[in-house]
């Protein structure tokens, strides 16, 4: 077996099976004669003989959209969707672009290297527009997915884009996690945490999520713009990072005044069509397909990622010295529920000589002290590098993969990384030194040039990171 490949064949065939378009069409079913739309999973039918606005924000909202403008054009009056700039760029996604465009879904892209811009913010505008004047017979299908927040931003009365911008940017760089991130975020702001339903109402509102976050906390998921929010931790994350003086008194003071009825969610549906735990599946297929022996470690993976790359190390490590069961606490850090006898069933697997496939999911965070370019994934993959390159020169055939499953890894046109014995005995003859290249955060530049870097464009859809460990005895 070409173990080079491995993990980067798992990852790229996982993509393949968790596009937007086919998820919401298992889903969700239309009925022509009837003019409905159904969920049997759910017991939700919806009548479309009044029509029907379609708004979305995400990185995953153009397949999404798309399925409804080529199931139901007949039926949307109106819409517009925000997506990432950049996301035109291939040919598939020009194509469903212009089908959306042919059924009166008007198409935004903006918020570069994931931050809100003046182009998000005149497509949350559009949006707004959109649902205006709605009564108790409309119905709005919202779309929401990860990236959402920078897609969607209005600023409350007295804070400028700019500002806000500079302190998500803060809090990022001092190493807030997205659960911390979407907290201030959604106080922030008119339309997140709740702010939408205030507009939607009293509308009929069917709201479709593709979840980026760890347990699909509906209130974090691209802030919330639909879910009602009733207590605000934005303060206590500011006052964890010292940041508090980048806003004005009169900002601070709005962030502890919340005010939700619960009238504005009464109509609201909102329900889950894929997250992390998807992607894991889908990549344990394909595992499987490979004749791999594979266990899925968890879809809760977080904290820094340069610690966690070093906790896949130390698994791997102790794999192979044969005496994983004695470690299970490293599977703990993973936020894992395997037990004693999975860990021992992993053991015996490599043990036995089969190809071992281990996946896990979630998404790390980096603390930025360098100057360099990277990204989480990137950086998690030259952490794990550093601690094993001796296994990486051993006879035992390693890989590892980390990859964002939406195909941009921090600011770069990179997924994630690679590094097998191929590529690390390349790095050594370049002389690369990771060390310095991980200090400065410049994972992207090291892998730039030994050939670790994962490419894949736009996905056009956000399900988390996944990390995939080959192993296998020579």
């Amino acid at each position: 077996m070409n173990t080079t490949e491995t993990s980067r064949k798992i990852f790229l065939k996982m993509l393949g099976n968790i596009n937007p378009e086919a998820v919401v069409s298992d889903l969700i079913k239309y009925n022509k004669n009837s003019h409905t739309l159904a969920i049997p999973t759910e017991n939700l039918h919806y009548n479309l003989e009044r029509g029907v606005r379609v708004i979305g924000f995400g990185k995953a909202v153009l397949g999404i959209a798309n399925h409804f403008a080529k199931t139901i054009p007949n039926h949307i009056t109106e819409g517009a969707i925000s997506l990432p700039a950049g996301m035109s760029n291939s040919e598939d996604a020009q194509k469903a672009i212009e089908q959306c465009k042919e059924v009166k879904i008007q198409v935004f892209e903006g918020a570069k290297n994931n931050l809100p811009d003046s182009q998000s913010f005149a497509a949350c505008k559009k949006i707004l527009d959109c649902v205006k004047d709605l009564d108790e017979d409309d119905l709005v299908i919202v779309i929401i997915t990860g990236g959402g927040s920078a897609l969607l931003p209005h600023p409350i009365p007295g804070l400028s884009l700019q500002e806000k911008v500079g302190l998500i940017e803060a809090l990022s760089k001092a190493g807030a996690d997205i659960v911390e991130l979407n907290t201030v975020r959604r106080q922030l702001s008119l339309v997140k945490g709740g702010g939408l339903a205030k507009f939607l109402y009293p509308a009929k509102v069917l709201t479709l999520i593709v979840s980026d976050v760890i347990g699909d906390p509906l209130d974090l998921i691209a802030s919330g713009p639909t879910v009602p929010v009733t207590v605000s931790c934005a303060r206590a994350v500011l006052q964890k990072y010292n940041l508090e003086d980048k806003l004005s008194e009169t900002v601070l003071e709005s962030l502890d005044n919340i005010s939700n009825p619960s009238d504005y969610f009464e109509n609201i549906n909102n329900i889950i069509l894929a997250n992390n735990s998807l992607a894991l599946k889908k990549a344990e297929a394909h595992a499987l397909e490979e004749k791999c022996r594979c266990i899925l470690v968890s879809s809760k993976i977080s904290g820094e990622a340069k610690d966690v790359g070093k906790v896949w190390s130390e698994i791997t490590r102790r794999l192979i010295e044969g005496n994983l069961p004695d470690h299970l606490d490293l599977f703990v850090k993973l936020q894992s529920d395997l037990d004693l006898n999975d860990v021992r069933d992993i053991q015996n697997s490599y043990n036995a000589g089969s190809p071992l496939v281990i996946i896990g999911g979630g998404e790390t965070t980096v603390r930025v002290r360098g100057s360099g370019k990277g990204g989480r994934n990137q950086e998690m993959v030259l952490s794990f590098a550093m601690q094993s390159s001796d296994i990486l020169k051993s006879r035992v055939d390693c890989e590892f993969l980390s990859c964002g499953t939406d195909g941009i890894d921090g600011p770069t046109d990179a997924a994630g990384a690679l590094v097998s014995r191929s590529t690390w005995v390349r790095a050594e003859s370049l002389a690369l030194e990771a060390a310095p290249f991980l200090a400065e955060n410049d994972s992207y530049n090291f892998w730039k040039e030994c050939g670790g870097l994962v490419l894949t464009g736009h996905t056009g859809t956000n399900l988390m990171d996944v990390n995939i460990l080959y192993l296998c005895k020579s």
